[in-house]
């Protein structure tokens, strides 16, 4: 099904989005100062934004 093939790809390219954004993030925070709780924060946080950003796209287009 090609609709299936299109959403199986966005969301592949969506995850890869995110898990990019995460390591670049880790990457940034220098370790002696890792928070287990700001960090859990700074993830989940960078996650919503970029869920967010996605849904914003899903509306705009499904119009």
């Amino acid at each position: 099904n090609k609709e299936e093939e299109k959403l199986r790809e966005k969301f592949r390219v969506y995850t890869e989005t995110i898990l990019q954004a995460i390591n670049g993030m880790l990457e940034e925070t220098p370790t002696k100062s890792i928070n287990k709780k700001k960090l859990q924060k700074k993830i989940t946080d960078t996650m919503w934004r970029y869920f967010r950003a996605e849904m914003l796209k899903v509306e705009m287009f499904s119009r």
